[in-house]
């Protein structure tokens, strides 16, 4: 048994010399050692956190790729090895693609288990007893069992080596790690200087122009958590994976996301619920009517000129990070006669090119690296292979008929809302009520059941109205 560990560590070790020539090395050795690594080899699992981090956005990206089109049906060469015996009709093929991402899924909630004990002990937090021979085992045993978690330390201190911990799952505070201070504001644009035509042209962002706007820094995410939860029941794993982006960050910026779901699964209301619970600005940016490259900012010459629309976010909320939405971005024209959407989105989405956008109206190079760009679609097949690879794709899901009494209280706070009275004016939904809606709503599009609950509403106000007279 010796010898094979030592065999095993001298084969590791070489694996990690021949990394910087092939990644398939360092993900093989990495594969060994989360093999082989006994239960008291806690310096291994800061090692493995990253890799398995990596293995759950994959298989959460695979698993939103493997769907069915209704208008593309799949070419019947996939299924060219099954037996003669085997006839799928285009159903029998949806039935499998489901069988798969039911897999898929299963997977990736034991992987997500695993990284997020691996995450704890990198962290320092072990289980107060266990007999556990492997480091997997033990990881698989604190990231999957509520019970442990519970007994763990309500902090969780987090190396800066781990990219993205889920630490909202196990703690309701966050201790970020030490290291250098960084600067709590910036100056996204400089002084500008040019003929009166250029200050003409932005006058409108006046006090934006040489301003230092201070950076949002990240609060406490356990209660932002919950909030999204408690009115996205049936999106939990999509607003822990959405969060993960900002467990190690001073101050709130997402790499930029991509939110795949059916339409009315409340995609957008969950960004902007997102934005209010870490207090910064959201500007939306509607991609269906969003027919030229305006997105970047439009010539000083034109008469319409308008900067890039993260730096009127920026002006408008007077931070230095908000939160710009392009909504229904699938819905955006693919003529290229004035520029497209996608195309001019690119340059914000990398930190080099958008720490010094030139931008076409203010004539002068933009600061722009901490806005984070969220985009919504309901499919995947219209986008261009550039823009998609730098999004990170989260699937969203739609709500199921047994998230309905979870979703009744806030679709009834959002009619509170619109018309502009307080909750308390409205009286929760009775037990007959709530069985007419689930006779009527299965599931899918939140819509529906808003319009369903706003004609209980009214019917309640008629029979009221009649008892009066």
């Amino acid at each position: 048994m010796q010898n094979a560990y030592r065999h095993t560590t001298r084969l590791v070790r070489g694996l990690d010399k021949l990394a910087a020539k092939s990644p398939a090395a360092s993900e093989l050795a990495d594969c060994m050692v989360l093999m082989t690594a006994a239960a008291n080899e806690l310096l291994s699992a800061s090692r493995l956190t990253n890799r398995l981090w990596h293995s759950v956005g994959q298989l959460a990206e695979l698993r939103c790729a493997v769907r069915i089109e209704e208008s593309r049906p799949l070419p019947e060469t996939i299924f060219d090895n099954l037996p003669p015996e085997v006839v799928l009709d285009q159903q029998g093929v949806g039935d499998l693609i489901d069988k798969v991402r039911k897999i898929l899924g299963e997977i990736e909630s034991e992987t997500t288990d695993l990284a997020i004990g691996m995450s704890m002990l990198a962290a320092g937090n072990t289980a107060p007893e266990n007999n556990c021979r492997s480091l997997a085992e033990l990881a698989r045993q604190l990231g999957g069992s509520p019970r442990l978690m519970r007994n763990l330390n309500d902090k969780v201190s987090i190396p800066s080596s781990l990219i993205r911990p889920v630490v909202a799952n196990v703690s309701d505070r966050l201790t970020r790690p030490e290291g250098p201070q960084l600067a709590d504001a910036v100056m996204v644009c400089p002084a500008i200087t040019g003929s009166k035509a250029g200050k003409d042209a932005v006058k409108p962002f006046v006090d934006a122009i040489g301003a230092i706007f201070p950076l949002i820094k990240v609060p406490a995410l356990a209660p932002v958590r919950h909030a999204l939860i408690r009115k996205f029941p049936y999106a939990e794993h999509a607003a822990t994976r959405v969060l993960t982006d900002v467990t190690t960050k001073p101050f709130v910026h997402f790499s930029p996301i991509l939110l795949v779901g059916p339409p009315g699964s409340g995609k957008s209301t969950f960004v902007r619920i997102l934005a209010d619970q870490l207090n910064v600005g959201l500007m939306r940016v509607d991609g269906a009517n969003d027919f030229s490259s305006g997105f970047s900012g439009t010539e000083r010459r034109w008469s319409t000129s308008e900067p890039c629309r993260p730096f009127m976010a920026v002006a408008r909320f007077r931070q230095a990070n908000p939160i710009v939405l392009v909504d229904e971005i699938d819905k955006a024209t693919s003529r290229q006669d004035y520029g497209r959407l996608w195309d001019s989105m690119l340059q914000f989405m990398e930190p080099e090119t958008a720490s010094r956008f030139p931008d076409p109206c203010l004539q002068v190079e933009l600061d722009l690296r901490h806005v984070s760009i969220i985009a919504t679609a309901n499919e995947l097949s219209r986008l261009p292979g550039p823009l998609l690879d730098r999004f990170r794709i989260i699937e969203f899901p739609k709500p199921e008929l047994r998230h309905l009494e979870a979703l009744v209280p806030d679709i009834l706070q959002t009619i509170a809302m619109d018309q502009g009275i307080h909750t308390r004016f409205i009286d929760p939904l009775d037990q007959i009520e709530v069985a007419a809606l689930a006779r009527q709503w299965r599931g899918g599009s939140i819509r529906p059941l808003k319009r369903a609950i706003e004609a209980i509403l009214r019917a309640r106000d008629r029979m009221r109205a009649d008892c009066l007279h």
